[in-house]
């Protein structure tokens, strides 16, 4: 008479869940720090304005614009913030990096000579290529 483990293969299932949960999660904050970098970077700076306005969320975009007396021109707060939003990524999250400024899509329309024309999805393809790598 042959038995069956029930239980056993019930963790066997569980901990290759757990696994590739553990693994979408990592390549889920893998794709948004890559994204989020080529599309920061990519922005044309004049401020900052623009660069720093880049915002990161979990679960449901930014509809807001930040405001202040001064904008970091190296993008360097924007990617900060990305990481610290990548790190709060949970299975089944939806990330959203926002720029609500009036002009950017202006800007990405080739509006500035810093930048080409379709420059945030030329960023998004140049993060994908590296991703792939």
């Amino acid at each position: 008479m042959a038995e069956i483990d029930l239980a056993a293969i019930d963790r066997a299932i569980n901990t290759i869940k757990v696994d590739l949960d553990k693994t979408t999660i990592l390549a889920q904050r893998k794709v948004v720090l890559a994204v989020d970098a080529a599309v920061v970077l990519a922005t044309p700076v004049l401020t900052g304005r623009a660069r720093s306005n880049w915002i990161p969320s979990l679960d449901k975009p930014v509809t807001k614009e930040l405001k202040k007396e001064s904008y970091d021109k190296t993008g360097g707060e924007a990617i900060a913030a990305a990481q610290s939003v990548a790190a709060g990524i949970k299975f089944g999250s939806d990330v959203y990096i926002s720029n609500n400024l009036p002009y950017i899509n202006r800007l990405n329309q080739g509006h500035s000579q810093q930048a080409p024309a379709g420059f945030v999805e030329k960023a998004v393809q140049a993060a994908k290529g590296a991703i792939e790598k």
